[in-house]
């Protein structure tokens, strides 16, 4: 993914970011928040994925770590919600299926798997409401082993 909002020009970046902020400010449901956010990644030209997907997505934008950085990318027979393949690091945004305990086992085998081929395995969710927190530690970090 490339910072394709930074190539808009700033007032128009600068109306996208108030749209959003203004239907979270203004108590808009869910739903009319994740459309307001939907609507401003497809006009940066940035893949949609799940609602969750997508606001991990504008996070990241706001953090501006969006370079190097492929949605749904395929290791072995797993796909990675967000994966920079040159530091083998992956970001997986995890919602309320990845809750249930079958599921949560899943996930250990998976991220097993993934770190026996070398690659290191980040999860958010949104089971608390601070996803903004833990995208951001999530980054931190990545940038303190990257750097």
């Amino acid at each position: 993914m490339t910072g394709a909002m930074e190539t808009l020009p700033p007032g128009e970046r600068l109306a996208y970011s108030h749209q959003i902020e203004r239907a979270m400010g203004a108590g808009f449901s869910r739903q009319a928040i994740d459309a307001a956010i939907r609507e401003v990644l497809v006009k940066c030209g940035l893949r949609v994925g799940s609602s969750l997907e997508n606001r991990v997505t504008l996070l990241m934008r706001k953090w501006d770590f969006l370079d190097g950085w492929e949605m749904q990318y395929r290791v072995g027979r797993y796909r990675l919600d967000y994966a920079h393949p040159k530091w083998r690091v992956a970001i997986e945004a995890d919602g309320i299926y990845h809750w249930h305990p079958e599921n949560a086992v899943r996930d250990l085998m998976r991220d097993s798997w993934l770190r026996s081929e070398g690659w290191l395995v980040f999860r958010v969710d949104d089971e608390n409401g601070n996803l903004d927190e833990q995208v951001s530690n999530t980054i931190r970090a990545i940038r303190r082993i990257t750097a």
